[in-house]
């Protein structure tokens, strides 16, 4: 996969073999029915006190679901751009929706690693995933889609 910026203000990736292009279409969607403990993550509670945990679930939750579902419906768009060329696929994107892909792409990271139980430990490992099961597979997937993090952020490092 070839990560470039075909123009300016447009960002892309290129050439994506088939399985990659799979895990990018299931990004906006991994977040749609979260385990308990995924929830848990994705909306800590603040507080042991309950009128605390009143005010973050009526006033600070709503608003941060609605930028989940923002970011999730901005990559879910320019997902439906991805052209299949000669068996491989490619996608470009407006600059401006790094925030959005990185919002994302956090989601999708957090609900594999807690919808499968992977320690920090385990996460912060190196060694590649033997892809003997499923869990495997989200970690390779978790890898992946760190990687691309990974050069969004240097995108907005080098402005």
């Amino acid at each position: 996969m070839i990560l470039c910026r075909p123009a300016p203000g447009v960002l892309g990736f290129h050439e994506i073999p088939s399985p990659l292009a799979e895990i990018l279409r299931k990004v906006p969607r991994l977040n749609e029915s979260l385990s308990e403990r995924a929830e848990a993550r994705f909306f800590p509670e603040p507080s042991d006190e309950d009128q605390l945990s009143r005010d973050w679930k009526a006033h600070v939750q709503p608003g941060l679901q609605e930028l989940f579902l923002d970011a999730r419906g901005t990559v879910s768009a320019d997902l439906k751009a991805m052209k299949e060329i000669e068996g491989e696929w490619s996608l470009d994107f407006p600059e401006r929706h790094i925030p959005a892909w990185l919002n994302a792409l956090n989601q999708a990271r957090l609900a594999l690693a807690e919808t499968h139980g992977f320690s920090e430990k385990e996460l912060s490992s190196r060694r590649p995933p033997p892809l003997d099961s499923p869990r495997d597979h989200a970690r390779l997937e978790i890898d992946f889609l760190a990687a691309i993090q990974e050069w969004l952020v240097s995108i907005i490092e080098e402005e």
